[in-house]
């Protein structure tokens, strides 16, 4: 088995690295945020349909519907938050990412 890194302590990336490809995380991570919390909601309206929809007249859907849109909107920002966390945390030149999983770096 060939290494291709030098057998060393812990193995860091170039110092080019957090910065570029944190700026590709960053439109790649909230796109997908995006997208789930869209389709979360589409799958939302079809349960609260499937099961107030016949309180209608009552207004029961609506004051459901807009609850959990409400519970959905909030998570949303919160998982924002913990995504720029996680991508400031990863960008940082003091910190860049690292790994001690050398095994991953090797040939079979």
């Amino acid at each position: 088995m060939q290494t291709l890194l030098p057998k060393s302590g812990a193995m860091s990336f170039p110092s080019s690295h957090p910065t570029l490809h944190c700026r590709m995380w960053n439109e790649h991570a909230f796109q997908c945020l995006d997208k789930s919390a869209e389709l979360l909601k589409t799958e939302l309206n079809i349960i609260i349909v499937k099961h107030f929809g016949r309180f209608r007249d009552s207004h029961l859907e609506s004051i459901v519907r807009l609850c959990m849109e409400d519970v959905v909107d909030q998570q949303y920002s919160e998982a924002r938050k913990q995504i720029t966390l996680l991508i400031e945390m990863e960008s940082t030149e003091r910190q860049p990412p690292f790994t001690l999983n050398r095994h991953y770096f090797e040939e079979r």
